[in-house]
């Protein structure tokens, strides 16, 4: 199974990475290296999307104040956050060469986090190796209106229980102003592609902007350069949504 693991900004020095990357070639095979620019702002909107359902991060009614604390414990200005995604057989081995790592790095949990799941893995990567949602995060206040978090969270929840995957729907309505916290709004709507249908949601949705949505933005709507992921969702960008409305 492939593991994501997130080294912070913390831990910056070049000996440190390689011989991070060394020890994570000892247990598996590493299959992507990359560094990522995340600002303050961008770290904590990244820690909400995988700390976020931790009782200590807070909610979206508080912003989330508990991730504040995990930021500075793990950021350091103008350094990168290594992402390493390596194939494993067990996830024991990964626990194990996690707690390696810590001890080489002597600064406990704010040196690395690794996924535990499939699907965290799959939400590291995408939040982290997709350049739009990377800019969103480091330019962007998603929280500022909290009752369409709590909204989109529980939407998101709905769209895993009916089983609608996440690159088959994508939100374009009045909450992408929302999200980029230019207007209040609440409303929710969205299309879905190859053959999906919402039916068990579809009383959520608004069905906004209908009649401008024709047969080539269903498509270009998809399209990865015109999209964010984010709250486990993926959105239209507020520059496309511009150009449509």
């Amino acid at each position: 199974m492939l593991y994501v693991m997130n080294v912070w900004s913390t831990v910056h020095q070049p000996e440190q990475i390689e011989t991070i990357k060394n020890m994570v070639k000892q247990t598996g095979t590493l299959r992507i290296q990359k560094p990522v620019y995340l600002n303050r702002q961008g770290l904590r909107n990244y820690m909400i999307q995988i700390y976020g359902q931790e009782r200590w991060a807070g909610s979206p009614y508080n912003h989330f104040r508990g991730i504040w604390r995990k930021v500075d414990q793990c950021y350091v200005e103008k350094k990168p956050l290594h992402v390493l995604a390596f194939e494993c057989d067990k996830l024991i081995e990964v626990v194990k060469l996690k707690e390696r790592i810590r001890a080489y790095c002597k600064i406990g949990k704010s040196s690395v986090h690794t996924s535990d799941t499939k699907e965290e893995a799959d939400r590291m990567l995408r939040l982290l190796l997709h350049k739009n949602t990377v800019d969103f995060m480091n330019t962007v206040w998603p929280d500022k209106y909290p009752y369409l978090v709590s909204r989109l969270r529980k939407f998101a929840k709905k769209r895993e229980q009916y089983k609608i995957p996440l690159e088959d729907l994508v939100l374009i309505s009045e909450s992408v102003f929302t999200l980029y916290g230019k207007k209040r709004k609440r409303k929710i709507s969205w299309i879905t592609r190859n053959g999906y249908h919402t039916t068990n949601i579809e009383k959520y949705n608004k069905k906004e902007f209908e009649a401008k949505i024709t047969d080539v933005l269903k498509e270009t709507a998809f399209l990865e350069e015109n999209v964010i992921y984010f709250w486990n969702l993926k959105f239209v960008t507020l520059k496309y949504l511009l150009e449509i409305v």
